[in-house]
């Protein structure tokens, strides 16, 4: 009975800045045609030199006048109130990737309880934020729930920093780690290691002909950006096939706008005013999909096999410099080209709080364990840098896992065979290369 009560309460605040936002807009629009009215009968009456007449209409456009400012101080005062709700659901996400266990178990028993608004995806994460922002707030009022680093405040923690360790290899010899630690690149979690082209594909794939609240989501996005009155379920799945096949450019972006947005103050807010949706999921983790839809979505007729090295740079740019829902959000962007970069140039642009990013032929990449993950011969491939090692690899983000390039490969022949669409076989082949961007915001 308690759960029911306080998905209700959540329900009521859930929904509440889009009353205030239609009432606002509504009563905006009445105060400006009424303005004009006035004003135009004003001129009107002045033309016959009626004195008192005129008088009394000027006080009519004034008390309007006065109308539509208080209009617009009680809508600053609205949006302050839920800036305020939304930085305390930033520290509850904050605190669900600090506890992740304990805080799973509790967002899956009051998720599950909140039945009343099934099919609606969107609408639903909004309500779990405030649930979980109100139990959130009232337990640090009471002072029983504390960060697990003592001293350090939530926005110190969610910042991404660079951690050196040293460990011995599969050889038994000494290795030294430099590496990105962030909720966009997470060493204890690598099922989300950054962005996965694919992923939105598996989703859609795995629907089997019902088209699922987040595949509705994914369809909205794509809609509204490509201008499309219908999109079926067949017809999703081929784009964000195609998403998958050409999309390792858009990922390295996606990687570098998270970035962005998690190291600055009020990020979540300025995230959700720029494109529309909320910066993490309702457990805490990146909402990559919804992204990588977007930005793909966007901007994928820069070039439909892909991006060049190039093309990454401009499209980053791009991104960062379009107006968001709030007709701001605009947020300048440089980026540098480099034929090549060492390992230590590498690890002082990251600890710099700079973006690098690969753009790469024929590449091998290798799991972090040493077996293969999949040679790129005959292919360019788009990688997020997070790391060095001493023994001369790089760590990446690729398809969404960890992963690492062995930069003895630099400049060698590759080679694979593959099966062509006719069952056939054919020999894709090339020499490693790769050309680096470092990003800076």
């Amino acid at each position: 009975m308690a759960t029911i009560t306080i998905n209700k309460t959540g329900f009521a605040l859930g929904t509440i800045e889009g009353c205030f936002d239609t009432i606002f807009l509504s009563s905006l629009n009445s105060s400006s045609e009424l303005s004009k009215s006035l004003i135009s009968l004003k001129n009107q009456i002045d033309l016959f030199e009626d004195t008192k007449l005129s008088e009394t209409v000027q006080t009519l456009i004034s008390v309007n006048s006065q109308r539509t400012e208080s209009l617009w101080l009680a809508n600053k005062k609205i949006i302050e109130f839920m800036q305020d709700v939304r930085t305390i659901d930033e520290k509850v996400a904050d605190m669900v990737r600090q506890l992740r266990k304990e805080f799973n178990l509790q967002i899956e028993y009051t998720y599950s309880n909140s039945t009343f608004l099934n099919g609606n995806e969107y609408l639903n994460d909004n309500i779990y934020a405030v649930i979980e922002a109100a139990k959130t707030a009232a337990a640090f009022a009471s002072g029983h729930l504390k960060h697990s680093g003592a001293g350090i405040s939530f926005d110190d923690a969610r910042k991404e920093k660079m951690i050196h360790r040293t460990e011995n290899n599969s050889d038994n010899k000494q290795v030294t780690y430099d590496y990105i630690e962030s909720s966009v690149y997470s060493h204890d979690n690598e099922s989300m290691y950054g962005s996965d082209q694919g992923s939105a594909a598996a989703i859609a794939k795995t629907s089997e002909g019902e088209i699922t609240p987040e595949e509705n989501r994914f369809i909205d996005i794509i809609k509204k950006n490509k201008k499309l009155k219908n999109m079926s379920d067949n017809e999703l799945y081929e784009y964000l096939s195609g998403m998958n096949h050409e999309g390792c450019g858009y990922a390295s972006t996606v990687n570098t706008v998270f970035e962005y947005y998690i190291n600055i103050d009020n990020g979540s807010e300025l995230f959700r005013r720029k494109f529309g949706f909320s910066l993490r999921k309702r457990n805490g983790d990146l909402n990559y999909d919804l992204l990588m839809v977007y930005i793909y979505s966007k901007y994928d007729n820069v070039k439909k096999s892909g991006l060049s090295h190039k093309d990454e740079d401009n499209l980053i740019k791009k991104v960062m410099a379009e107006k968001g829902i709030d007709g701001k959000s605009k947020v300048k962007v440089k980026t540098k080209e480099y034929g090549t970069l060492t390992n230590n140039e590498i690890k002082n642009y990251l600890a710099e709080g700079k973006q690098v990013i690969i753009s790469s032929q024929n590449v091998v990449l290798y799991n972090m364990d040493g077996t293969l993950l999949q040679n790129c011969a005959g292919a360019g491939h788009s990688l997020s840098v997070t790391g060095v090692t001493s023994d001369g690899r790089i760590i990446v983000s690729t398809w969404g896992k960890k992963a690492y390039v062995d930069r003895s490969d630099e400049g060698n022949f590759q080679s694979k065979t593959v099966l062509d669409e006719n069952g056939n076989s054919q020999v894709k082949q090339g020499i490693m290369s790769m050309d680096f961007s470092v990003v800076e915001f």
